[in-house]
């Protein structure tokens, strides 16, 4: 995992906040953008990720 998304600052309900985060494959250097990170979910969202 090379970065999560961080909570936005007005965020209340960080529970069910759903961020992402970006993972490079240890095995062929691939690097995977806005994947799920909370709960383990399959889909891919696009979202604006700063830094």
């Amino acid at each position: 995992m090379i970065r999560i998304e961080k909570y936005p600052d007005k965020i209340k309900d960080k529970i069910n906040y759903e961020r992402l985060c970006d993972v490079e494959c240890l095995s062929c250097g691939q690097t995977y953008y806005s994947q799920p990170y909370d709960f383990g979910k399959t889909i891919n969202k696009v979202k604006k990720i700063t830094d």
